[in-house]
């Protein structure tokens, strides 16, 4: 018969001395901390880039209300579907040469009205009309309007309810 030597305690683990925490030059201590997961890095990252894009649009924005200023007595005015562009011009006093291009797929038009509230059942008065263009077509008409703010849009169907829609101010 053999004998089995009796069970012994497990070595005993190497002790570590504690390190002094780390210190910047400045003397203050530097926390360590957990490090970020995959999830939370993302989620960082994505903030971040969501602030820069913010930022920079605010940038882009700044002191612009993105009305066109146009010097002469012509303006050109492009229509898409749901869409002028230019959105907002500032025009001079007198008679203006409104040339409307019909860039989209269906068929648009263009009035100059005034504005009015919508809370009221003040209708606008129609100051100027081109008549429905196919896509691809472009028409004008002239106007004289005095200064102010005017609204111009597309009255087929809902275009205006839908984003086809500008202003034109007419400056002193």
């Amino acid at each position: 018969m053999s004998s089995m030597p009796a069970p012994t305690a497990p070595p005993p683990a190497p002790t570590r001395t504690p390190r002094p925490p780390r210190r910047s030059r400045a003397g203050r201590r530097i926390r360590g901390g957990a490090p970020l997961s995959p999830l939370q890095a993302q989620v960082l990252i994505v903030g971040a880039a969501l602030l820069l894009a913010l930022l920079y649009l605010l940038y882009l924005r700044a002191g612009d209300d993105g009305t066109v200023r146009i010097e002469g007595n012509r303006v050109d005015v492009e229509l898409s579907e749901f869409r002028l562009s230019p959105q907002s011009v500032s025009v001079p006093n007198g008679t203006i040469a409104v040339y409307a291009t019909n860039k989209g797929k269906q068929v648009h038009n263009l009035q100059i009205e005034t504005i009015v509230q919508r809370s009221t059942d003040e209708k606008a008065d129609n100051l100027m009309a081109i008549q429905a263009m196919r896509p691809g077509e472009t028409k004008s008409n002239n106007v004289t309007l005095p200064p102010g703010k005017y609204k111009w849009r597309s009255s087929i169907a809902n275009d205006d309810d839908l984003g086809m829609y500008g202003y034109i101010e007419v400056r002193q």
